[in-house]
């Protein structure tokens, strides 16, 4: 039987959350180390789900 390979990119608060009110902390964040970070997080996701 062959095995499934799975990867997971997940953002976990430092108090253990995922997500904050409903939201991802970076949402609408233009600094652009956030708007780097969601690129690469984009570009490493992206076709895989």
């Amino acid at each position: 039987m062959k095995k499934t390979v799975v990867r997971v990119v997940c953002a976990i608060g430092q108090a253990g959350q995922l997500g904050l009110k409903g939201g991802l902390p970076w949402e609408g964040n233009r600094s652009p180390e956030f708007v780097a970070d969601v690129a690469r997080f984009f570009d490493l996701t992206r076709g895989h789900v």
